[in-house]
C-alpha cells in the first residue's frame, strides 16, 4: 500500500508543473532543425520555417522586455520549440527540461492581433511566474533535484492564478487578448445577470462539474486576477508569489499571502469580485433594445446545450452544430413547425466554424498522423442535405473555414509550415484552381461568400483586424473596415452588408457595415448577448446567450437605424490595457527586431543528451508510465532532448545490494526503441521448479536484467472515431538459473521474447461519458524463450472489451473476453491475465473468460466538504465474472490437471472528486463481491490514475488502477 500512497503523492508533487517529464510528441524525423541565439534563450524551428521564426523573434523580443516588469522579476533565458507542422494551436511552457513550445498556426478566435503575439505574451508570463518561484528552499532544492526542484513551489500556487495571470498579461500588454472578448467570460455574465446572483457555490466554480457547464480555470483566474489589480495594489499577486518562496512550511503560502494582502480568503476574493461584475453588467443593462429576437429553438429544463452557427436550410428548417454535456458534437435539423429536432451528423474535431450554403454544411476537420503528434492535418468535409451523405472533400490537407460559393467553387483559408497564409479556391471535389497569397502579418481568420465571384475576409495583424473585400481571387482586396482592435468575428453576407458580432459595453452584440457606403449599423441586442450570424431572406438569424447555453433566434433589421460610432480599441474587462503598464508598439518596431546570431543547423547528436533533473533516490519514470513505481535509496538522473526524441534515466540503488540502472527510450524514428539495463539492486534467482515462483532461492550475487523494445504506434483516427494500433515485439532476459532435470545442471540464462498486437477503436466521448458508448479494445501476446523453450514453454493471451451504449444516457456496457493458453514445458508459470474479480491467479494450461460490466452515474452532487474533498460525480459498475480453467490441482506435491469452473459477481463504487481544492481530479472506489463457488466474500480499494497526466502523450495506457 505504501507503494500506491507514494505514487499518488507524487502525481500530487509534480502535475501542475504539466508534467515532471513531458513529452508532447514529436516532429517528422525528416524535419531539419535550426538554432538561433536570441536574448531570451535559443530558438530551435524546422529550416523552411525561417519566416515564421523572423516574426516570433521579434513577438518574444517585446513580451521579454514587458511582461517580467508587473513580477518584478528578470527570468533567465528558455529554450524555445517551434512547431509549424500542426493544424492545434496551443503552446505549453514545462520545467522537465525547462522550455516553451510553440504551434505557430495562428487561432480562428476573434482577437484583432496576430496568434503568435498573444502566444508570445501568454507563455512568457509562465516564465517569468515560475522562475520567480525559484528563490529560498526552493533554489536549494533544485541543486538537491534539478530542473524538477521547482515543483513543489509550483504545487503550491494554484492554477487558476498561473493561467489568470497569463490571460491578464496578454491583454494588459496588447491590444487585444481573451480579456476583451466578452465570449470568454459570457457564462459568468449571463448566470449573474439571469439569476440575479450567483447560485453556485464557489468550490463548483473552482472546480468544475459534470451536472452543470461550468467555465474553466482561464476564465475563472482571469476573474479572481483580474479583480486583484483592479482593487488593490498592483503588486499583490507579486507578493503572493514571493510569500511562496519565503513560507513553505505554512503549506498554504498562496491563502495566507493574499489574505495578508486583501484580508479576504481565496473564496471572499471571488465572492467580491462576482459582486463587483455583477454591479457592472447590471448597469450594462440600461441600453435600450433595437429590436425584439425571436426564440427559434424553446428549451425545457435546464440541461446545457449549444446551438452554434444556425441558418436557415429552408423557411421551416434550422440546421445547427449542437453540443451538450451528455452526448459529442452533432450537426442537428430542427423542424421549426413540429420542433421535431433529428442528428443528421457527428463530425469529429473542427477546426475553426461551420459554414452552411446551397444545401450544404462544410467545415474543416482536425486527422492526425499514422505516427507524429506534431504533424497533422485539416481537411474539408462536406455534408450534403438533399443526398444525406457526408464526403471528405480533401485529404492531408491544411484548409480552414470553407465556404462554398454560387458556382460551386469551394474557398478556404490554408495555412503554409513556411509561414505565410493564403485563401485557395477549390473545385467541388477539393482540387486547388486559384491561389491569393497574403502578407506575412496578415493572419486570414474567417471568409464570406460575396455576389458572384467576390468574397470577404475577416483578418487579423499587428495594427488590428480587418474585413476585407475580394472582388475575385486574384484581384487586389479593398478595405470595408479597419484596421482596428475590436473581437470583428462571424462575418456573413446579406443584403448589401456584412453581418458580425463584436463586444460592446461588455456584451457581444450583431453589427452590419455597409458594402458600399461603410456605414456602421447596430442591428441585434439581447439581454444576454448574441453571435454567429448568418443571413436568410431578410432575416438574420444568430444564437443568444443564456445560463443554460446558446440558443437560435431570428431578427429583422430596421431600415431606419441610425449609424454606430466605433472606438477603434476596447479595455479589458478589468480596465487593463489603460494604465503606463501597456507599451504600444507598430508592426514595423516589431518587424525590426535585430537578430543577435544568424541561425544555424542544430546538431541532433550534439543535443541527445539533456540531464535536467536528478534525485537522491532513485526511481524509473518510465516505470510509471507503466503503472508501477518502486523507489530505493540511491541516485538517480533525467535526460530528455528538447525535441523530445529521446529520454533517458540512469540511476544507482541499495535494495538487497547495490545496484546501477540505465533506460532510454528514443522516439525519433518511425518505430519506438527502448532499451534498459538494470545490474543488481536484488539476488538472482535460482528456480529448481517445477512450480518456478513457489522454487525460487537466490545466490550471492548481481542481477542482471536486459530488455529491449521495438514498437510501432499507428494512429488511424478519423472523424469521430478514436483508432489506433501498436505491433512490436520485447525481448527481456536475466541471469536467473533454471535446474534443467534432463540435463542435471542449471541453464544460466533465461530470456523471453513477446510479439504484441494492440487495437483500439471508439467513439469521441462527451463530458458525462464513463466509457466510450461505442468501441472495441483488442490485445494479443505471444511469448517464447528462445534459449529455454524445453523450460519455459510459449503462451499466448488474448483480450478483448466491447464497449456498448447502456440502457440510458452516459451508461455503459462493457463485454470482456480473455483467452490463455500455455504450452507447458519443463516448469509451471502464473498466468499472465487476470482471474476473475475475487480470485488469485494460479498456474494452468489455458482458461477462458467472460465478464460483464454495467457502468452508470449515481449522482452529480457536487459537493464540498469543507476544503478538503470536492464531490462531483458517484457512480456504480456491476459487474460478473466466468471463468473456465484448465488448471492443476496438487496432490502428494504433484500437480494433476484439473478443470474447474470460478466466477464471481459484485459492484464497484466509485468517486470522482478533487482533494485540497486542487484542479486535478482523483477517482477512488470501494470493490464488494462474492465467488458464487465458494461463496466467499471479498473487497478492496481502489484508485485510478492517469499517466498521461503526468508524461503527456502516452496513447497505449490508460487509467492504471491499483488496488490496496
Amino acid at each position: 500500500m505504501r507503494k500506491q500512497l507514494l505514487l499518488w503523492l507524487l502525481v500530487s508533487w509534480i502535475a501542475p508543473l504539466n508534467a515532471q517529464y513531458f513529452i508532447a510528441g514529436q516532429e517528422p524525423f525528416s524535419v531539419r532543425w535550426q538554432e538561433q541565439r536570441t536574448t531570451y534563450g535559443k530558438i530551435l524551428y524546422p529550416a523552411q520555417s525561417d519566416t515564421i521564426a523572423f516574426y516570433l523573434n521579434g513577438y518574444m523580443e517585446y513580451a521579454w522586455r514587458h511582461v517580467p516588469l508587473s513580477l518584478g522579476h528578470s527570468p533567465k533565458p528558455i529554450p524555445l520549440v517551434v512547431h509549424p507542422n500542426s493544424v492545434l494551436s496551443n503552446g505549453f511552457v514545462t520545467w522537465g527540461p525547462r522550455r516553451m513550445e510553440i504551434v505557430s498556426q495562428h487561432d480562428f478566435n476573434a482577437s484583432p492581433e496576430p496568434w503568435l503575439l498573444t502566444l508570445s505574451l501568454h507563455e512568457n508570463r509562465h516564465v517569468v511566474q515560475t522562475d520567480k518561484l525559484n528563490r529560498g528552499i526552493f533554489r536549494a532544492a533544485t541543486y538537491l533535484l534539478g530542473d524538477q526542484g521547482i515543483a513543489p513551489a509550483v504545487g503550491l500556487v494554484p492554477l487558476w492564478f498561473l493561467e489568470g495571470d497569463a490571460v491578464y498579461t496578454e491583454t494588459n500588454l496588447s491590444s487585444g487578448g481573451r480579456g476583451r472578448q466578452s465570449s470568454f467570460y459570457q457564462p459568468f455574465r449571463t448566470h449573474l445577470l439571469q439569476h440575479g446572483r450567483s447560485i453556485y457555490p464557489y468550490d463548483k466554480w473552482l472546480m468544475g462539474s459534470y451536472k452543470n457547464a461550468i467555465p474553466n480555470h482561464y476564465q475563472f483566474g482571469y476573474m479572481m486576477v483580474g479583480y486583484g489589480y483592479l482593487k488593490y495594489e498592483s503588486d499583490i499577486w507579486k507578493s503572493s508569489l514571493e510569500y511562496v518562496t519565503k513560507r513553505p512550511y505554512t503549506l498554504f503560502p498562496f491563502y495566507f499571502s493574499l489574505k495578508k494582502e486583501t484580508g479576504l480568503s481565496r473564496k471572499e476574493l471571488f465572492q467580491s469580485a462576482l459582486h463587483y461584475l455583477d454591479s457592472v453588467w447590471n448597469e450594462g443593462q440600461s441600453r435600450g433594445k433595437v429590436n425584439e429576437n425571436q426564440p427559434l429553438v424553446e428549451h425545457k429544463g435546464s440541461q446545457y446545450c449549444e446551438y452554434r452557427y444556425p441558418q436557415m436550410l429552408n423557411d421551416t428548417l434550422l440546421i445547427a452544430l449542437k453540443k451538450t454535456l451528455s452526448r459529442p458534437n452533432a450537426i442537428v435539423a430542427v423542424d421549426l413547425k413540429t420542433g421535431r429536432e433529428r442528428i443528421v451528423y457527428r463530425p469529429g474535431i473542427i477546426v475553426g466554424r461551420v459554414s452552411f450554403c446551397q444545401g450544404a454544411a462544410l467545415w474543416s476537420e482536425y486527422r492526425p498522423h499514422y505516427r507524429w503528434e506534431n504533424l497533422n492535418y485539416s481537411e474539408i468535409w462536406k455534408y450534403d442535405f438533399i443526398k444525406k451523405k457526408a464526403l471528405r472533400i480533401t485529404s492531408f490537407s491544411r484548409f480552414f473555414n470553407p465556404v462554398q460559393m454560387n458556382n460551386g467553387t469551394i474557398l478556404a483559408i490554408e495555412y503554409g509550415f513556411t509561414g505565410p497564409s493564403r485563401i485557395v479556391a477549390l473545385s467541388p471535389y477539393g482540387h486547388p484552381v486559384a491561389y491569393c497569397s497574403l502578407h506575412p502579418t496578415l493572419e486570414p481568420k474567417e471568409i464570406a461568400a460575396g455576389y458572384e465571384n467576390e468574397f470577404y475576409v475577416r483578418a487579423s495583424s499587428p495594427k488590428g483586424a480587418l474585413i476585407l473585400r475580394f472582388p475575385s481571387i486574384d484581384s487586389t482586396p479593398d478595405t470595408i473596415l479597419g484596421p482596428l482592435f475590436r473581437d470583428i468575428s462571424g462575418i456573413c453576407l446579406a443584403n448589401d452588408h456584412i453581418f458580425f458580432s463584436m463586444t460592446s459595453n461588455g456584451v457581444e452584440d450583431l453589427f452590419a457595415i455597409g458594402t458600399k457606403s461603410h456605414e456602421i449599423l447596430q442591428i441585434g441586442c439581447s439581454e444576454y448577448g448574441l453571435t454567429q450570424p448568418s443571413g436568410y431572406k431578410n432575416r438574420i438569424v444568430a444564437s443568444t446567450w443564456s445560463a443554460t447555453g446558446l440558443f437560435p433566434v431570428q431578427l429583422t433589421p430596421e431600415k431606419n437605424e441610425a449609424s454606430w460610432i466605433m472606438e477603434k480599441d476596447s479595455p479589458g474587462l478589468f480596465k487593463e490595457g489603460q494604465d503606463n503598464i501597456k507599451t504600444n508598439y507598430t508592426a514595423g518596431e516589431i518587424a525590426a527586431y535585430e537578430s543577435y546570431s544568424q541561425p544555424y543547423p542544430y546538431s541532433n547528436i550534439k543535443g541527445l543528451f539533456n540531464f535536467h533533473s536528478w534525485a537522491p533516490f532513485y526511481f524509473n519514470p518510465f516505470s510509471f508510465m507503466e503503472g508501477s513505481l518502486n523507489v530505493y535509496p540511491g541516485l538517480s538522473a533525467f535526460s530528455q532532448n528538447v525535441t523530445s526524441t529521446m529520454a533517458a534515466s540512469l540511476g544507482y540503488s541499495y535494495n538487497e545490494i547495490h545496484g546501477l540502472h540505465a533506460h532510454i527510450h528514443w522516439l525519433g524514428w518511425y518505430p519506438v526503441v527502448s532499451l534498459g539495463v538494470d545490474i543488481g539492486n536484488t539476488l538472482p534467482k535460482i528456480v529448481e521448479g517445477p512450480y518456478a515462483d513457489e522454487a525460487e532461492k537466490h545466490r550471492e550475487d548481481y542481477s542482471l536484467k536486459m530488455n529491449f523494445k521495438l514498437s510501432f504506434p499507428v494512429n488511424l483516427s478519423r472523424g469521430n472515431v478514436v483508432t489506433r494500433l501498436n505491433l512490436g515485439f520485447k525481448y527481456s532476459s536475466n541471469n536467473t538459473w533454471l535446474w534443467d532435470y534432463k540435463t542435471e545442471r542449471y541453464d544460466k540464462w533465461f530470456d523471453q521474447l513477446e510479439t504484441f498486437f494492440t487495437f483500439y477503436s471508439a467513439g469521441r466521448m462527451a463530458h458525462r461519458d464513463l466509457r466510450p458508448k461505442t468501441g472495441i479494445y483488442f490485445y494479443t501476446g505471444y511469448t517464447h524463450s528462445p534459449t529455454l523453450s524445453h523450460l519455459k514453454g510459449d503462451n499466448i493471451v488474448f483480450l478483448s472489451e466491447l464497449y456498448l451504449p447502456g440502457f440510458a444516457t452516459s451508461h455503459s456496457i462493457m463485454i470482456t473476453g480473455k483467452r490463455e493458453k500455455e504450452w507447458v514445458a519443463g516448469y509451471f508459470f502464473n498466468s499472465r491475465l487476470k482471474f476473475p474479480r475475487g480470485y488469485d491467479n494460479a498456474v494452468n494450461q489455458g482458461f477462458s473468460m467472460l465478464s460483464l460490466d454495467y457502468a452508470l452515474p449515481l449522482i452529480y452532487p457536487d459537493l464540498a466538504i469543507g476544503p478538503v474533498v470536492y464531490l462531483k460525480r458517484l457512480f456504480a459498475n456491476f459487474f460478473f465474472d466466468k471463468a473456465h480453467v484448465n488448471g492443476y490441482r496438487r496432490i502428494e506435491g504433484r500437480l494433476i490437471p484439473h478443470s474447474y469452473q470460478l466466477s464471481s459477481v459484485g459492484v464497484d463504487l466509485y468517486s470522482d472528486a478533487n482533494y485540497f481544492r486542487t484542479r486535478y481530479e482523483l477517482r477512488m472506489g470501494y470493490r464488494f463481491g462474492v465467488t458464487l463457488d465458494k461463496r466467499e466474500y471479498f473487497h478492496e480499494f481502489l484508485v485510478s490514475l492517469n499517466p498521461g497526466l503526468v508524461f503527456g502523450h502516452t496513447p497505449d495506457c490508460p487509467f492504471k488502477f491499483f488496488n490496496f
